[in-house]
């Protein structure tokens, strides 16, 4: 972020929100709109190497918001008044970068295969093993229009584990792919619980 690729010619697209950035950065691949309403695709490629630290937590920390408002919508709503320099002071308090590259099919997981809303997990791979079928069970957070939490379902399916992540670390963390658009990012967000996840694996 601050300008040390600057000319030499890595860019692939310029966007104007650098909140759905840092958003892209930490799911590692997803779709951008352009002005002309064609969408652009795009996926992990490489990192700095540099540790994740979640922007979320950062503002935590810093007392900025109550541990209620801990989700994707309450840091954007924190941050929708701010300045551009208190925007970029939050951010680049987390050092790793993503590169990405076009693709020209869905988002992709770590296994380079395409991954489906509510059916991919992403876990540890120190732990968990890749490629592995599971039965995960769960409370689900069901939306209204504005996109807020109203109540929470019982939530249980077969799913796929495709994905891992630089802050998916430990036996304790699972992430579920919601999908695109803003309603699955809100319930992305929102998606804070504790569950049961079963492999099944060959005896």
């Amino acid at each position: 972020m601050d300008g040390v690729l600057k000319g030499r010619g890595l860019e692939l697209i310029w966007v104007s929100d650098p909140v759905e950035l840092n958003s892209l950065h930490t799911q590692g691949s997803g779709k951008i709109r352009l002005e002309d309403g064609a969408v652009l695709t795009v996926s992990y490629a490489q990192n700095n190497g540099r540790p994740f630290s979640s922007a979320t937590q950062n503002l935590l920390n810093l007392n900025k918001i109550d541990r209620s408002d801990a989700s994707y919508r309450g840091f954007k709503a924190w941050l929708k008044n701010k300045s551009e320099k208190e925007i970029y002071e939050i951010l680049s308090h987390n050092e790793r970068y993503i590169f990405f590259r076009f693709v020209d099919r869905e988002p992709v997981g770590s296994l380079g295969q395409p991954v489906t809303p509510n059916r991919s997990i992403a876990t540890d791979p120190n732990y968990f093993p890749e490629g592995a079928l599971a039965f995960i069970r769960l409370r689900k957070p069901v939306l209204d229009d504005d996109y807020n939490v109203v109540r929470r379902v019982d939530f249980s399916r077969f799913v796929l584990n495709q994905d891992k992540g630089s802050a998916i670390k430990g036996p304790g963390r699972v992430d579920l792919f919601c999908g695109f658009g803003p309603e699955a990012q809100a319930a992305a967000g929102s998606l804070k619980e504790k569950g049961e996840l079963y492999f099944l694996l060959l005896k």
